[in-house]
C-alpha cells in the first residue's frame, strides 16, 4: 500500500513541475474537449497568404471554400492556446483535405 501512494506522489510532483516548466513559456494544459472555437471572418484569398496554410498545402493539402461538408474534408482551423480559430468567408467555411504520408 505504501509503495503505491509513493507511486502517486512521484506522478503528483513530476506533473506539477511540468506544469510549471508550461507556465514558464506560457503554455497551460487544458482537456481536449475545453477548446473555445471562434469564427474569423477572412477574405478569400486567405489559404495563399496565411503562412500556416502554406505549410499545409507544402504537405499535400488541398484548401477549398463551402457551405457544407464533403467527404474526407475537415474544417480548417488554427489553435492558439486554448482558442480554436475556424475561418469563414461569407457564409462559406474554410474546408482542408490532408494527404496521408
Amino acid at each position: 500500500m505504501e509503495i503505491h501512494s509513493v507511486f502517486i506522489n512521484v506522478i503528483n510532483i513530476v506533473k506539477h513541475f511540468f506544469t510549471l516548466i508550461l507556465k514558464k513559456f506560457g503554455y497551460k494544459i487544458v482537456p481536449l474537449d475545453n477548446y473555445q472555437e471562434e469564427f474569423v471572418e477572412v477574405n478569400l484569398n486567405y489559404p495563399t497568404e496565411s503562412v500556416k496554410c502554406h505549410v499545409e498545402k507544402s504537405n499535400g493539402a488541398k484548401f477549398f471554400w463551402s457551405k457544407k461538408y464533403y467527404f474526407g474534408y475537415t474544417k480548417y482551423y488554427e489553435d492558439e492556446g486554448n482558442m480554436r480559430k475556424y475561418f469563414k468567408c461569407g457564409q462559406e467555411i474554410l474546408w482542408i483535405k490532408r494527404t496521408e504520408k
